[in-house]
């Protein structure tokens, strides 16, 4: 996927929920979002920093794997 594809799929930046969509359609692994369970972790809670420390390794975890399959830096420090 290229970042231009990546920006159309999200629509507007300032709208989370396209942010949340498109993370759900194309990022979100079934791994990942098991994982995100067990942790009580919703995107939105990722995204918008609504965990504590002992959460950070699996957020960062994901943030790589996402970042990863996009191709550059979107997630994360």
């Amino acid at each position: 996927m290229t970042k231009e594809e990546w920006e159309e799929l999200c629509g507007f930046y300032d709208k989370e929920e396209y942010l949340v969509k498109a993370i759900r359609k194309s990022l979100l692994t079934p791994e990942q979002k098991k994982l995100m369970d067990e942790c009580g972790l919703s995107i939105e809670d990722m995204l918008n920093g609504r965990y504590g420390e002992e959460k950070e390794e699996v957020i960062f975890k994901i943030y790589d794997e996402w970042n990863e399959k996009l191709g550059w830096m979107e997630f994360g420090n």
